[in-house]
Order: C-alpha cells, then sequence, then structure tokens
C-alpha cells in the first residue's frame, strides 16, 4: 500500500500521577495503514511529552487512539514539526526539489517559529531529487532547529556528504531512532544549559 495523510488523535497522560490529567493531541501522520498511523502518532507524541515535560514519565493511551480516514497519498518529501503545542503539523513537498520547490522549502522552513519548535523531522523516501537551493535550505534550518532526516536515498546520503550536511544534519533509518536522537539531543542541551527557549504555542 502506499503512503497517506491519515488523520490521529492520540491523548497522552504523565506516567507515575494517578491524578494526572489527559493532554489530547492531533497528529497529522503519514503511513499505509490505520494501524501504522496510530504507531506513528504514539512516537510522536511521546517524543514531544517528553520534551514538554522534561523528568516526567510520559506515555500516550493508545487505547484511546482515534484513526481519521486516510486521504491523500503522499508521494514526496514530507517532515513532522515537533512542536510546544499539542498538534504535530507535517509539511509536505514534491518528490524533486528543483527551483520552485526548492524555494517553497526555503520560505517554509524559515516562517517557522523557532521559539515554539523543538526540532523537524524529514522523510525523504520518496525525495527523488534536492537542488543546491533545497540543500541549503535544510542547512539554514539546521542552523536555527533541530533537523533529523529519514530514509534518504543513496543518492541524496551521496550528495550531503560531498558538501559536509551530513555532519550537520544527522540521518537515521526510522522515525523511532531520530525522535529518540532528537529528544536525547535536546534533554541535554537543557541540562548543559546550552538549550533554546521553546514556549507554548
Amino acid at each position: 500500500m502506499s503512503l497517506q495523510h491519515i488523520p490521529v488523535t492520540l491523548p497522552y497522560t504523565l506516567v507515575g500521577d494517578p491524578t494526572a490529567a489527559l493532554f489530547t493531541m492531533q497528529v497529522d501522520a503519514v503511513a499505509t495503514s490505520p494501524t501504522g498511523a496510530a504507531a506513528v502518532s504514539q512516537v510522536l507524541v511521546e517524543s514531544v511529552a517528553r520534551m514538554r515535560h522534561p523528568g516526567v514519565g510520559a506515555r500516550a493511551v493508545i487505547e484511546r487512539v482515534r484513526v481519521g480516514a486516510g486521504s491523500k497519498p503522499i508521494t514526496g518529501l514530507y517532515a513532522y514539526v515537533l512542536a510546544n503545542s499539542f498538534h504535530v503539523a507535517r509539511l509536505d513537498f514534491p518528490s524533486r526539489i528543483e527551483q520552485a520547490a526548492a524555494q517553497e522549502l526555503a520560505d517554509t522552513l524559515a516562517g517557522l517559529d523557532q521559539r515554539a519548535v523543538f526540532g523537524i523531522i524529514a522523510d525523504c523516501v520518496h525525495l527523488a531529487y534536492i537542488s543546491s537551493m533545497g540543500l541549503a535550505a535544510l542547512a539554514s534550518a539546521a542552523g536555527r532547529v533541530p533537523v533529523r532526516l529519514l530514509r534518504p536515498p543513496a543518492t541524496i546520503v551521496k550528495v550531503m556528504d560531498m558538501v559536509g550536511l551530513s555532519r550537520f544534519i544527522p540521518i537515521f533509518p526510522d522515525l523511532r531512532k531520530a525522535c529518540d536522537d532528537l529528544v536525547a539531543t535536546w534533554l541535554t542541551q537543557r541540562t548543559s544549559g546550552t538549550q533554546r527557549v521553546v514556549t507554548n504555542r
């Protein structure tokens, strides 16, 4: 089955507090099935919760998940925006990031409020080509907020290695590993005092 947009509503709660309220989050998930969308949302929601509530355990209440109907197919680059809010938004771009798409990528990433964003996780599984302008847009974004890439094709990785971009933007084989790294980096920076202040949105 092909990847498609599947909206998900998933609450989470804080661990160890029997009186803790439920925090409900909306996720613009991408998956091939409702079950996959729920699994993707669980990873994203728990990652955001760990950064919103540092030092406090959090878990998604998966038994209360609500999965909507799948809609448009996803055939290009897409990115999750993990922010200090109750919505994990998704940005969609074409499979070929040439001049017009590269400008759109640059403008969209530049327009994100870095004060409210924990990080960006971009899935490159359908990325066929990215121009130097597109790479520059990713590099510029990575200078403002943490960026993680998932599953880029070998040709894209080769270009990133050639221009040195892979030293600044880590690459991961799956969403869980990318999220774990993003959270670990954020928490380490928070402990060391070098972390950006992320405010509510």
